[in-house]
């Protein structure tokens, strides 16, 4: 006499979904990895685009500054000539610095490419004081 095995299927509060020899539901295994999949692949992208603007911010707010600087030192030497320009270094990266005369106020401007390959530059104004 031989003695037949007995299929037994459990059901979890799922009509009709069997589940396999480990215990899980591969429908909701597969779901749960695709929407991991999901957010990781889309969190990565975007970190990386935070961190590049971050950087331009930084770049901008230092050049600034550098430019602030160097339009308070033209303001105090009354440059003669109309119009100046010239290029520094700052953080290896190459600053166009123009200053141009006009009436009672002289304007500052700084020009580079930033993080991006992008054209940037900022313009400030200065006023002589007599």
């Amino acid at each position: 006499m031989t003695i037949k095995p007995i299929d037994i299927y459990v059901l979890l509060g799922k009509d009709g979904v069997t589940l396999n020899e480990k215990g899980f539901i591969i429908f909701d295994s597969l779901f749960s990895l695709s929407l991991t999949f999901l957010i990781v692949f889309s969190l990565i992208p975007l970190m990386s685009i935070i961190h590049a603007e971050r950087q331009v911010l930084t770049d901008r707010i230092i050049i600034s500054s550098f430019l602030h600087d160097e339009l308070q030192q033209t303001l105090q030497d009354d440059p003669a000539s109309s119009q100046l320009e010239y290029i520094e270094r700052l953080q290896n990266k190459e600053i166009s610095l123009s200053f141009i005369k006009e009436d009672s106020y002289i304007k500052g401007c700084a020009k580079w490419t930033n993080k991006r390959s992008r054209e940037d530059g900022i313009c400030f104004y200065g006023i002589f004081e007599k």
